[in-house]
């Protein structure tokens, strides 16, 4: 086997690697868990995360959100307590206020592990910190990512640089229409990011991930895809990493 160079170090890849690279997996949604990040402070956005979730739930879905009380012992982020931290910070109560947002931020971060993919509502003409910081995080956790951007012309340049062209969408009917033709296999899905338990150790059932709808009249009109989410090349490949010298890292 030939010596390939990597990162300036020689690489001696696995025996399965140059195939595994083209190829894709089947999988059902059914009983995994999705983060549904996007705007809070800063929006105009009509309330979509409760659409979204029921949308997900018909497939088996559990939606895990920062609108939500989703911890035991979690402080409830309801509009007043919003507002007192917005009357805290004008007053120039610093400390209160990161005392106050600091858990806050653990909490959904913690989602942001558990969870098995994510979908992020971002509004490209409004700042969103705390999006930005759960996007990143999501992605260092190689974590499959859906970006409802809106206007695709208006996408930030660093995240255009960070994530692939592909995990943008226009809107979230555009997310639901992929997420449905994945359940159902019409849509493969790259294996170096999709992470998903075996049946018996997730929370729901396989047959759950049946569906009510037609799929003639709900799907896209896709056939069994690789170009969608091209290319299957691992990030982080594994095998064995030889610097100059020879010695094993």
């Amino acid at each position: 086997m030939e010596l390939t160079t990597l990162g300036g170090q020689f690489f001696i890849p696995p025996l399965d690697f140059f195939q595994r690279k083209k190829s894709g997996t089947r999988i059902s949604l059914a009983g995994t868990r999705c983060y549904l990040g996007g705007n809070l402070e800063h929006t105009d956005a009509k309330p979509w995360r409760p659409i979204l979730k029921n949308r997900l739930t018909s497939i088996g879905v559990s939606c895990l959100s920062p609108t939500e009380t989703m911890f035991e012992g979690q402080q409830a982020e309801t509009p007043e307590f919003r507002a007192e931290l917005l009357k805290n910070r004008e007053l120039g109560n610093l400390q209160l206020v990161h005392e106050s947002m600091r858990p806050i931020i653990q909490r959904d971060l913690r989602a942001i592990d558990l969870c098995d993919f994510c979908i992020f509502r971002i509004e490209t003409d409004k700042p969103t910190w705390g999006t930005v910081h759960e996007i990143v995080v999501a992605n260092q956790q190689k974590k499959p990512i859906f970006i409802a951007a809106g206007d695709k012309g208006k996408i930030p340049l660093w995240l255009l640089g960070l994530l692939k062209p592909s995990y943008f969408y226009d809107d979230i009917e555009e997310v639901v229409a992929k997420l449905f033709a994945i359940n159902v296999g019409k849509v493969l899905v790259d294996s170096g990011r999709w992470r998903i338990l075996k049946d018996e150790f997730r929370k729901g059932q396989k047959e759950e991930s049946i569906c009510g709808f037609c799929q003639d009249t709900f799907y896209p009109d896709w056939e069994t895809d690789l170009s969608l989410d091209m290319p299957w090349e691992p990030e982080e490949p594994e095998g064995i990493f030889l610097n100059v010298g020879g010695d094993f890292r």
